[in-house]
């Protein structure tokens, strides 16, 4: 019994060989334990490691052997409540990663498509133009791209605001007419 005395003794004072006896006694006891937790075998050597580090720490506050054991098996409890809540708030944070990933990739392919469908709109309208007569064309940029009102054109080309009204007017049905027999070619639903 006095042997076992000078051990903890020894512990709380800090000694290499008294602390070794304690963790080859209770080392294989708290690895099971949390072996049983947890089940990966490096996490249950880190958290036995652990558990003997906080031992160590607190070696002046413990009274007895028996406090010693209690102290120990609870300090490994709470090591893998600590690990487990741990693992958890990191799966938790993966799955938001992945959930914002995912959505990133969702709304750049919907930007992407948008953009498609905007140049090949862009694209029709510019084939459809082509169409009209270079004078025409003329009146319809002046209006639309360059967004002159109807007596600005007039002025410019000459002309009176009632011809570039008309103009306008025609240009646009034969726009319209030529945009949607492209449609129809496209989707044979809108016929």
């Amino acid at each position: 019994m006095r042997a076992l005395d000078d051990h903890f003794i020894k512990f709380q004072e800090g000694t290499r060989e008294a602390f070794s006896h304690f963790f080859l006694k209770y080392h294989m006891v708290i690895y099971f334990y949390l072996r049983k937790r947890v089940d990966d075998e490096a996490v249950a050597q880190d958290l036995t490691q652990e558990a003997f580090i906080v031992l160590y720490n607190n070696r002046h506050k413990i009274a007895g052997e028996e406090h010693l054991r209690a102290f120990l098996y609870r300090t490994a409890k709470i090591c893998f409540l600590n690990h487990r809540r741990k693992a958890r708030a990191q799966q938790a944070m993966q799955e938001a990663k992945a959930y914002h990933l995912q959505h990133e990739l969702l709304a750049s392919e919907a930007a992407d498509a948008l953009e498609f469908e905007r140049a090949a709109a862009a694209s029709e309208l510019h084939t459809a133009l082509q169409g009209l007569s270079a004078r025409r064309r003329n009146i319809i940029e002046m209006r639309f791209m360059h967004e002159l009102d109807v007596r600005t054109i007039a002025l410019r080309l000459n002309i009176t605001e009632q011809t570039v009204r008309n103009t306008i007017s025609q240009s646009l049905v034969f726009l319209q007419e030529r945009l949607a027999g492209s449609i129809r070619k496209k989707n044979p639903l809108f016929t």
